[in-house]
């Protein structure tokens, strides 16, 4: 009776769950239905996935799915794409619209359901969305900059839409050191081939995005915005420096591929340190230049990653020779 129960209940819940998913998939085809008001329904069905067990919620990036849960995988991808091309869709906008506010919301709800969908680290597709979702993020701050010759305002930088006051920027990075600390916060429920498989699912997804976010982290702009670089490069040395202890702590094989992402992150804060100016080479008028301030928290998890990369045995000469061969 107990078992019949709960089946009666899990087959109720999964019924539900398929609710939010036929209403992204209606309202996706329906020719009625205006921009702003798709960008409704999918923001608020969103959300209601996202409230689901992760049990559930794991189905929407699951590379199993078979043909009678095509629903999912169709919803899932318009999820994907929606948040994605709104960094672009809105680049123009200097005023957040309501639309804008409900996108900055959704950018919320995905990132409970990319949390819900490791075990312990990304499908494929999950894979390709958190690259995505991080590459089209910095890609359009490297846009910002290029947009204008004049200092400008930013709808999607906004404290309304995408700030520390809402979901700051670099949130799907900090996904990927999430999924890294739960790797090892949970060593003894996993074998050593699904710790390797999980953190090369994290490399994968780091590699796919470095050059958008790097490129991201050297601009120069002069905007008007809350500054998404500060929580970019916090988030992305957060998920640098859980890899390295993540690779020391199983004993991981330094492959080609994590010595490449470490060497290139050495690089980057070596230029992000180059690129401060000392207090006298300010002007008088102020100390705007354009680049990314390291005054904040990203400075303490930049210190983290030079001492993680000076004191893990095994990185730091092999690492340092990469390095020497990038400069």
């Amino acid at each position: 009776y107990e078992s019949g129960t709960k089946e009666s209940i899990q087959s109720e819940l999964y019924s539900l769950f398929h609710g939010p998913l036929k209403t992204i998939l209606r309202a996706n085809v329906e020719s009625s239905v205006s921009h702003d008001e798709l960008v409704h329904y999918i923001c608020e069905a969103t959300h209601d996935l996202s409230s689901f067990p992760p049990e559930f919620c794991s189905q929407l990036f699951s590379s199993a799915a078979d043909s009678q849960d095509s629903d999912i995988l169709k919803g899932t991808q318009i999820i994907i794409n929606t948040v994605v091309s709104g960094y672009r869709d809105y680049l123009r906008f200097e005023e957040p619209s309501e639309t804008l506010i409900q996108w900055g919301r959704m950018r919320g709800a995905m990132l409970a359901l990319l949390r819900s969908c490791a075990n312990p680290g990304f499908s494929e597709l999950a894979m390709h969305a958190v690259t995505a979702l991080n590459s089209a993020e910095c890609d359009s701050v490297m846009a910002h900059s290029i947009s204008s010759d004049e200092p400008r305002n930013s709808a999607i930088f906004h404290s309304l839409v995408v700030s520390e006051e809402v979901i700051p920027a670099g949130a799907f990075l900090i996904v990927v050191r999430d999924v890294i600390e739960n790797i090892n916060a949970g060593a003894e429920q996993w074998s050593n081939d699904q710790v390797a498989l999980a953190v090369d699912s994290c490399i994968s997804v780091l590699l796919g995005c470095h050059q958008s976010v790097f490129a991201a982290l050297k601009s120069c702009c002069m905007n008007i915005w809350e500054d998404p670089r500060p929580t970019i490069a916090e988030a992305w040395f957060c998920s640098i420096n859980s890899l390295i202890i993540a690779h020391k702590r199983y004993l991981l094989p330094d492959s080609e591929q994590f010595q490449h992402i470490v060497g290139q992150s050495i690089a980057l804060c070596i230029h992000l340190i180059m690129s401060t100016k000392v207090e006298k080479e300010y002007p008088t008028t102020g100390r705007i230049d354009g680049f990314m301030s390291v005054d904040g928290p990203q400075s303490l998890a930049l210190v983290e990653f030079i001492e993680l990369v000076l004191t893990v045995e095994g990185i730091g000469t092999p690492v340092f020779t990469l390095t020497g061969m990038i400069f």
